[in-house]
């Protein structure tokens, strides 16, 4: 069996070096956003990513794995070009703990027009940043850019819907995942510089943080 490997499968960044602040606004409530939709929206996502190669079936692949656990599907904006577009948007912060202690973290937003059949862009701040992108007929991948995520304290505890996944996604197993809202904004010119400005301006949209332990390598290794 081929496992799709996530986009997101990058060096992280060490938390030390995470820059995140305290927020006072946040969209969670007691019992979080309604998620109600994710099973049905994860399996659209997964028949797209069947009829789909490349960079395209990899940005499906997250899009279904941060539904499978649990993130709200919030409504943004994002200009292509100076164009104002409305799109669904979720986002998802995953920590990692090595032995029981924080090794490192990264941030992920994913966006989308429609029903993400045309118009679908991943935008991730690992180790710098990095964006895949789907637009019409053309998909391709940049790093540069730049990302600000001010995040509010984490929430109530996400609902999951792994078993809405296909078994060919990787998606490790958290430890925990609580909703936490942020006040996100990117900007990146693709193509390497030579296509089109997108940019999400600055707002708060609704997110997950997960929690997730590796295993440090053997010796040697």
């Amino acid at each position: 069996m081929t496992v799709i490997r996530s986009a997101r499968t990058r060096l992280a960044v060490p938390l030390f070096a995470a820059t995140v602040f305290a927020v006072a606004c946040s969209s969670n409530t007691p019992t979080g956003p309604d998620t109600s939709h994710n099973a049905a929206l994860a399996r659209h996502f997964e028949t797209l990513l069947d009829a789909s190669t490349g960079f395209r079936a990899t940005i499906y692949s997250d899009i279904v794995a941060m539904l499978a656990q649990g993130a709200p599907v919030d409504t943004g904006t994002i200009t292509v070009n100076g164009a104002t577009q409305r799109v669904s948007v979720i986002t998802e912060r995953s920590v990692r703990l090595l032995n029981g202690a924080p090794l490192d973290s990264q941030f992920a937003i994913a966006a989308w027009n429609g029903d993400g059949t045309d118009s679908v862009i991943l935008f991730d701040q690992s180790v710098g940043t990095f964006t895949l992108w789907a637009f019409g007929e053309a998909a391709g991948e940049d790093t540069g850019g730049s990302l600000l995520v001010v995040s509010s304290p984490p929430g109530a505890q996400c609902r999951e819907f792994l078993s809405a996944a296909l078994p060919d996604i990787d998606i490790p197993a958290p430890l925990r995942c609580q909703f936490q809202a942020a006040a996100d904004s990117f900007a990146i010119v693709l193509d390497h510089g030579h296509g089109a400005t997108v940019t999400l301006p600055n707002q708060v949209l609704g997110g997950i943080r997960v929690v997730t332990a590796v295993s440090a390598p053997p010796p040697g290794a």
